[in-house]
Parts: C-alpha cells; sequence; structure tokens
C-alpha cells in the first residue's frame, strides 16, 4: 500500500536483481520508510508490469516520465549485477540530466552497519550484510547477502562483493571490483581496480588492476584488457 508521502522509486533494469530489489523495498514499507516502486526501467523487455508495477521499455520513456512529472520527486537504482554494465546504465541515466532522480542507496533491514561507515550514493546493502567501522563504501555498489567487511576499509564504486564473502582489516579494493561468493580476503590486501576474485579464493596478497584471481591462496588465471577482455594465462 503506498502511503502519501511515499518516495517513489524507479528500478533501472528489470531482471533478478531487480526482483531482490523489489523485496527490499517491501521490507522497508514494514519497517515504515517511506518508499514504493513507481516503476522498473528496462530495453530488452516489454511487458506492461515487472513485481506488480509498470515496467517501462527503456531510458527514453524514463526520460518522458520525468519530464511529465517534473514536480515530483523520484529516486533511482541500478539493479545489474555485473559492473562494466551498471556503470553503463548509470551513465546513461545521469546523462538525463534530470533535476527530478536521485540515486538512492538501499539498505536491507537486516542489514548491520556501524556508525562510523560511509556509504555511496546508489549503492545497495543486502540482508545479513554487516559492516564494521570506520568504512568507505563507494557509489552504486552491491554488498550482497551475508557479507562481512570489517574495519577501516576503503571500497571504490561500481564493486560487487558476492554472498558470504569476508573482508577483513584495512583492506582497499578499487573501482569495479568484483569478489565472487564466499572469497576471503586478507588484512590490509589491495585489491586492483576492475579486478575479479573467484568464488571461495582466499587472497593472501595484493592483486593487481585487470586480472582474475581463483584459488587457495588466490592466484592469476587470467589478464584483462581494460575493455574487460581475458587473456588466459598458461598453466
Amino acid at each position: 500500500m503506498v502511503e502519501i508521502g511515499s518516495r517513489p522509486l524507479v528500478v533501472v533494469c528489470a531482471g533478478a536483481q531487480a526482483s531482490e530489489l523489489a523485496s527490499y523495498v517491501r521490507n522497508h514499507q514494514i519497517v515504515g520508510e517511506p518508499v514504493f516502486v513507481r516503476s522498473f526501467v528496462d530495453d530488452h523487455r516489454f511487458e506492461p508490469t515487472f513485481e506488480n508495477a509498470p515496467l517501462l521499455s527503456g531510458i527514453d520513456h524514463l526520460a518522458k516520465l520525468l519530464r511529465t512529472q517534473v514536480s515530483e520527486q523520484f529516486l533511482y537504482i541500478a539493479a545489474v549485477e555485473d559492473n562494466r554494465t551498471r556503470s553503463a546504465v548509470v551513465r546513461r541515466v545521469e546523462h538525463l540530466e534530470a533535476t527530478n532522480l536521485t540515486p538512492w542507496t538501499a539498505r536491507h533491514v537486516s542489514a548491520v552497519i556501524g556508525d562510523t561507515v560511509q556509504i555511496g550514493i546508489g549503492s545497495r546493502i543486502g540482508p545479513g550484510a554487516i559492516v564494521s567501522s570506520r568504512t568507505t563504501i563507494g557509489d552504486h555498489c552491491v554488498l550482497n547477502a551475508n557479507c562481512t567487511v570489517s574495519h577501516d576499509i576503503e571500497i571504490s564504486s561500481f564493486v560487487n562483493i558476492g554472498p558470504g564473502v569476508s573482508i577483513c582489516g584495512g583492506v582497499r579494493i578499487d573501482e569495479g571490483c568484483a569478489i565472487g561468493a564466499g572469497a576471503t580476503i586478507a588484512d590490509g590486501i589491495h585489491v586492483g581496480a576492475w579486478s575479479v576474485i573467484g568464488t571461495g579464493a582466499v587472497v593472501t596478497d595484493d592483486i593487481p588492476a585487470h586480472v582474475t584471481v581463483a584459488g587457495v591462496p588466490a592466484r592469476i588465471v587470467q589478464r584483462h584488457g581494460r575493455s574487460g577482455r581475458h587473456t588466459t594465462l598458461a598453466s
């Protein structure tokens, strides 16, 4: 039920991540936070609705909504798992230069966030996530269910931290990194931009930019170009 004064939220993309976000919103409503999903936006889906809300078929339709409802202030969040794609989607939305559209930071009601933690715009903190203290999370990041982020950590924008990940103290994670489910990053590690840490990997040494690591302990298995293309290393 939408209450008077509720903030309308636009979820950009309509897939599994969007369904998960819709459940976050319902949990927010249960505890009385005034937010509701006004619509979803997706270039590749053409059904009239998604998750019981209107589905707009593309960014152009979002632009039209914002122009016709110029007096209404909308929130938005990009529900995209892949970091590069999420970055591109955010750039497209920002290119609209709509004064009545603001990024929303979604924090699941069961997440535990320390009072000295700073979270950037458009980021999403999943159920059961724990972020300890003196930690900075950048813009448009995803911290999935039951991940643990310890103290004195710097996480740049467009990072995706998988379910059950454990990040120890003093870690620095640069822009666009993807950390697979159940991975562990030891104290004081630096992970370079747009690198990928495989599922279940244990990172005990610094990771350069644009690589994929896997294993226990984690070792480089691929090198990427800046475009994201991969080159598999010889065994």
